[in-house]
């Protein structure tokens, strides 16, 4: 962990792996981390983002001996703004969200799916989105584009509380604000099963070692060592 008003914007970090010595077990390598993040997340700086708590990124990864894999992250609890573009001007508002996203990997460093899904965005301070009207339809032939109903914002995504998953849906996933764009298909094969089923209670409970609750104990670093097999 780190002191309370460090200056790298994280409160702590843990990463744990395991090497499976079965090599017929898949599988061979799993990796979990956990990052806490700091306070140039809050509320505070995030502005107009009400209850953004510090968010907490969780990963959860597997491989096996040939690099063959995937991952999932779980970004939680975290605030984000949407501002327009120097010719766009104006704001599309604030969100309060959660987003889980899977990778998978062929062994040659390169992704074959990528799909990134929010399971919590709701619209926050509905005051500030402010477009004039030709901005706000050249957004909206953006989310129609992306399969959302004309006139979304007003039907939809408009008061504070708001469920605005489809929103942040449609532009992480088309690529939006400089993003990585979802592509591929889930393979359906031993990786699907793993990583899809990964739950809360599959990941690290603390960036302490035995997921006691920070800040840890003087012996922050756990060197053991303990093969599965």
């Amino acid at each position: 962990t780190f002191p309370t008003g460090n200056s790298s914007g994280i409160s702590g970090f843990r990463i744990q792996v395991t090497k499976d010595l079965d090599p017929t077990q898949y599988p061979t390598f799993t990796a979990l981390g956990r990052l806490d993040m700091g306070a140039q997340f809050d509320s505070n700086y995030v502005a107009g983002v009400s209850g953004a708590t510090l968010p907490t990124l969780l990963m959860y990864t597997i491989s096996d001996v040939n690099g063959i894999g995937a991952a999932i992250a779980s970004f939680s609890g975290a605030g984000i703004s949407f501002d327009l573009s120097s010719v766009l001007l104006g704001h599309l508002g604030h969100y309060l969200f959660t987003k889980d996203d899977r990778y998978f990997f062929d062994g040659q460093l390169q992704a074959e799916w990528i799909n990134k899904d929010f399971t919590v965005a709701t619209f926050q301070d509905s005051a500030a989105r402010t477009t004039n009207t030709g901005n706000l339809g050249i957004i909206e032939s953006f989310l129609a584009s992306q399969g959302l109903p004309a006139g979304y914002f007003a039907a939809s995504c408009n008061a504070t509380g708001d469920n605005c998953e489809a929103l942040l849906d449609a532009i992480f996933a088309g690529g939006g604000y400089g993003h990585e764009a979802n592509f591929g298909s889930d393979p359906g094969d031993q990786r699907s099963t793993i990583i899809n089923a990964i739950g809360a209670q599959d990941y690290l409970g603390s960036v302490c070692p035995g997921d006691v609750a920070s800040p840890c104990p003087v012996e922050t670093f756990d060197h053991t060592f303990t093969p599965t097999n």
